[in-house]
């Protein structure tokens, strides 16, 4: 699910740089790339969309966290989460 809050926050600064885009690209590529960011965010809190990542560590390394919580327990606004 926190996948969805990180497309909210791409799809937030996507759109305060659209103008910019567009004129890089075009107005067809800012409305593909929005209808992208919003749908997926959309199906992850659907829960019809997931992503699985996996991490690479070297031999004998034990200190990784067994959840990455600890990323999430603090919303950027520095408001508690619990």
């Amino acid at each position: 699910m926190h996948y969805e809050l990180t497309l909210r926050a791409w799809l937030e600064r996507f759109e305060r740089h659209a103008d910019v885009i567009r004129s890089r690209y075009s107005d067809d590529f800012v409305r593909a790339f929005r209808f992208y960011l919003a749908g997926c965010g959309t199906a992850f809190a659907a829960g019809s969309l997931q992503l699985f990542q996996v991490v690479f560590a070297k031999a004998n390394n034990n200190d990784l966290p067994w959840s990455r919580r600890h990323l999430y327990d603090t919303y950027h606004d520095g408001e508690r989460r619990d």
